[in-house]
């Protein structure tokens, strides 16, 4: 009797890494400004330090093939300790969650995400907070992931960690909006406006005897506020770019990865994420104004080949003018007289031939 064994682990190679895994990243400054073939922003990404993070991959913003380039990931920064707090921002060091083995928080009822295996240090924690979600591009170099080495967060832990930050990123929209409510309340009340006349008492004919306020005219406005809200919706739908068709791939950074991250650091050595985000931000700069002068030498350019092309026009229509041939001291209309001069001669030569052979059949001698 044959004994199959089962494993948990599937035994066929992965091409990219799967989301929900952890890694330690490094900042690929050279691969990141290398297509944009720019003297500038290469000599600018020298001042860019190659900072290193401990990050989590949360979500695949592109659908990853064999073939693909890169691979294109929404991630979330892992830092040691509790975050520090932003007050401008309102962040606060209660927004993380601790990695088992670590284990405290300011709030008693959070209790520690724990991964698979155990996560290798006691000292780190997912820090919330948009400036903690970097979008980053990963190169596809042929390398199989499914390292035995590599760290999960198990979809029930996952959706847990995500309810936290959730909660995090409401408490702070929910206190944003009070504090504006509250400066617009310690605003001095606007000047009264000028009466308005009611448009019926002057009335005229042709005019509508209706108010501008009327409810039809309410429901009117509310329908366009409606639409242009859904037109604004389906505009920030598309700067996300979640299929990547804008063309915007080269504005994310690329960083290298490793998945085992134990043997890449020991703990006391966990980097910051904020010294990541300060050199991510200024990577995200250079690329950006490289495409904007790229843009701006593509508009030069096509802007000089149509004076080009209507300089060339205009050339053209001058020799076209030039090649028709007039007569010496002729004017403009030398070409029409030309043509009747030549079409008189060539009916003398008609009747001239005519002529002869008239006298040529008669017998008669054509100079008689």
């Amino acid at each position: 009797m044959t004994t199959i064994s089962s494993t948990s682990e599937p035994t066929h190679e992965l091409f990219f890494p799967l989301p929900g895994t952890y890694a330690f990243a490094e900042l690929d400054i050279d691969n990141t400004l290398r297509g944009l073939d720019d003297p500038i922003a290469t000599a600018e990404g020298t001042r860019v330090k190659p900072a290193k993070c401990i990050i989590y991959l949360s979500t695949v913003l592109q659908l990853p093939f064999p073939s693909s380039e890169t691979f294109q990931y929404a991630t979330y920064l892992i830092g040691p300790g509790l975050r520090p707090p932003i007050p401008e921002r309102l962040y606060t060091s209660e927004m993380c969650m601790p990695i088992y083995p670590a284990t405290h928080h300011p709030q008693s009822d959070v209790l520690p995400l724990r991964s698979e295996p155990p996560f290798p240090f006691s000292n780190c924690y997912h820090w919330f907070g948009s400036d903690m979600e970097p979008d980053l591009r990963i190169i596809n170099d042929g390398r199989n992931y499914r390292d035995p080495a590599r760290i999960v967060l198990p979809t029930r832990e996952h959706g847990r960690m995500e309810r936290a930050r959730s909660n995090d990123i409401i408490r702070i929209l929910t206190a944003r909006r009070a504090a504006a409510q509250e400066s617009r309340e310690r605003e001095p009340p606007p000047a009264p406006t000028p009466e308005v006349h009611d448009r019926c008492d002057e009335a005229e004919e042709g005019d509508s005897p209706y108010s501008w306020d009327d409810d039809a005219s309410r429901s009117s406005r509310s329908s366009v506020s409606i639409l242009e809200e859904a037109n604004d919706s389906v505009e920030a739908l598309n700067q996300m770019d979640i299929f990547g068709f804008l063309g915007r791939d080269d504005l994310i950074p690329i960083v290298k990865i490793w998945l085992d991250i134990g043997s890449q650091l020991k703990e006391e050595d966990v980097p910051n994420p904020l010294e990541f985000v300060e050199q991510y931000n200024e990577l995200v700069r250079i690329v950006q104004e490289s495409k904007t002068r790229a843009a701006k030498r593509r508009a030069s350019a096509l802007e000089q080949q149509r004076s080009v092309g209507d300089s060339d026009h205009a050339e053209a229509s001058e020799d076209e003018d030039a090649s028709e041939v007039r007569p010496a001291g002729a004017g403009k209309d030398g070409g029409h007289q030309q043509g009747k001069a030549n079409a008189g001669l060539s009916l003398k030569r008609v009747l001239r031939s005519l002529r002869g052979l008239i006298f040529r059949t008669a017998g008669i001698n054509d100079e008689q």
